[in-house]
Formats: C-alpha cells, sequence, structure tokens
C-alpha cells in the first residue's frame, strides 16, 4: 500500500513536471530569433570612397575629399539569417584646391556656414541592401552585407546635380547587444567609408 501511494505521489511530480517544461518550451524564443523582424540603424562611417560621379570636371576638383559620412539604415529580416534592406546615407565634400580666384573663395566661405574650409557638394546615396548573418545568438551577430543604388552629387559650385552608380560591400560587420545594439563594420568598402559604427533598435 504504501508502495502504490509512493508510485502514485512520484507519477503526479512527473507529470507536473512535464507539463512545466512544455509551458516553457511553448514560451521559449530560439536564440537567433529575437521576436523582432525590423531594425532600424544609425551609424557613422569613416573615408567613404571619394566621389567620381562627372567625368567632365575641372581641374579645382583635383583636391575634393570626403571625411566622413551618416548613414540611416532600415532592416526586414526576411528569414532566420538572411535580411534586406534600404540605405540612406550623407556625405559631406571638401575642396582643398588653394588656387582659386578670390571671387570664387568667397563664395564657398559663403557656402561653408561661415567656415573658410572650402565645403562645396552634398553627396545623397540611397541603396537597397542584403545581409547575411553567418553567426547568431540572443546579443552577438556576425554578418556580411552587400549595398548597391545610386548617388547624387549636388554641387554647390556649378549649381549642377550628378548622378552615378554607388555601392558597400561589407565582409565582416558584427552586433553586440539585443534590442539595442552596437554595430561596427570594419573593414567595408564603399561609399559608407573604411570604417563604420553605429548604433540599431530592433522593433
Amino acid at each position: 500500500m504504501k508502495l502504490w501511494r509512493i508510485v502514485s505521489v512520484a507519477l503526479m511530480i512527473l507529470c507536473a513536471t512535464q507539463q512545466e517544461v512544455a509551458a516553457q518550451d511553448r514560451n521559449f524564443r530560439p536564440m537567433y530569433d529575437f521576436g523582432e523582424r525590423h531594425e532600424f540603424a544609425l551609424s557613422f562611417g569613416l573615408w567613404p570612397m571619394r566621389p567620381n560621379m562627372s567625368f567632365d570636371r575641372d581641374d579645382d576638383y583635383t583636391d575634393r575629399r570626403s571625411p566622413f559620412e551618416v548613414t540611416g539604415e532600415y532592416l526586414y529580416h526576411a528569414s532566420k539569417r538572411f535580411s534586406v534592406g534600404l540605405n540612406l546615407t550623407y556625405i559631406p565634400v571638401f575642396n582643398d584646391n588653394d588656387d582659386w580666384d578670390y571671387d570664387h573663395r568667397q563664395e564657398i566661405r559663403h557656402n561653408a556656414f561661415g567656415r573658410g574650409d572650402g565645403y562645396e557638394e552634398t553627396i545623397i546615396v540611397v541603396m537597397p541592401s542584403i545581409r547575411m548573418e553567418w553567426v547568431k545568438t540572443r546579443s552577438f551577430s556576425l554578418y556580411s552585407r552587400l549595398a548597391a543604388g545610386v548617388g547624387l552629387e549636388f554641387d554647390q559650385k556649378a549649381d549642377q546635380t550628378h548622378a552615378g552608380f554607388t555601392f558597400q560591400a561589407v565582409p565582416f560587420g558584427v552586433t553586440i547587444g539585443r534590442t539595442v545594439y552596437a554595430r561596427i563594420e570594419f573593414p567595408s568598402f564603399g561609399y559608407q567609408g573604411l570604417f563604420n559604427a553605429g548604433l540599431g533598435y530592433r522593433f
């Protein structure tokens, strides 16, 4: 009789344990699934590719440089490791050529919002992108990214707008964090810089 009671109690405990485990399994999310399919990231890049969207420039453009860029990116997780997105990048272009005449210098100073630093152009880049995540956990991912699109170059000196092909190739990038995360891409090649870092939000 005592043995029957012991077995009954053991079975009751086992059933209760199994029910609790099943409930936990229903609520458990795999390590690669954050529950959110959307991401937005804002990043800052250094040394983007030198713009060359027009092939009919004069000598005044020989010292053009773009030391940094700012990018906003939206991503949609289409599957466990594959995402598609859209990038919007802002690139200021400076000119350090010292051979301009006085009138041209005055115009450039005016366009530089009061600074005599030779700011004269703005480039806006729009690129669809794809991203493949090779390693993905709740708080870390290792990925590669490729983007290609079009850039619009607004030339304040000549009062013209040029368009050209743009791209970005990222062999290695990492994210660290869950809902809010940090992102680092190095090396990367293209119009979003050799080194790129920023913050993102999953929702």
